[in-house]
């Protein structure tokens, strides 16, 4: 009988031992369990205020962008603003230096042109080039028909004192 208690208190002793082990694993696999998903919701957690912060600063960094580049345009249209006013002053610093210029030149233009028409003067090859060179500076500074019409006479005579030179030699030889 000793032999039957004693069987059945070592049976009983490591069934009983045996299930105390087993709820001491089942309870450290459930903890194990929690832990891990703690671990893992407070990873998503982390992550999740990683992501805002991040979103927070991308729309702060496109809002500072967005306000830099109009900023930017601002400063743009500024300059180019300023700068067209100051073009338009140069342009017309030009225009009444180029009518200076139209004026002296186009009075020295037309009294050589009338000096070369003169009836007695034969004019040089030198001279013509020289005219010619003076009438496209003239017609470049926007001359006008009168100084056009006094060159289309000196061409003219020209021609026609070279046609009288050439027909001159031709008769000599």
């Amino acid at each position: 009988m000793l032999k039957l208690i004693d069987f059945i208190v070592k049976y009983w002793v490591e069934v009983l031992f045996g299930l105390i082990c087993g709820g001491i694993a089942f309870t450290v696999r459930h903890h194990i369990k929690l832990i891990i998903e703690e671990k893992k919701r407070q990873n998503e957690n982390l992550l999740n205020k990683i992501d805002d912060k991040f979103k927070v600063q991308s729309e702060h960094m496109k809002e500072q962008m967005s306000e830099c580049y109009s900023n930017l345009i601002e400063v743009v249209q500024e300059s180019e603003a300023r700068s067209q006013a100051e073009d338009a002053v140069i342009h017309h610093e030009i225009d009444v230096i180029k009518d200076g210029m139209l004026s002296i030149e186009g009075r020295s233009f037309r009294s050589e042109c009338r000096r070369l028409l003169q009836d007695d003067h034969i004019i040089t090859f030198d001279e013509y080039t020289t005219i010619l060179a003076e009438h496209t500076t003239y017609n470049n500074l926007g001359g006008n028909h009168d100084g056009d019409r006094l060159f289309s006479l000196v061409e003219q005579r020209y021609q026609q004192q070279q046609n009288i030179r050439l027909n001159n030699n031709i008769e000599g030889e």
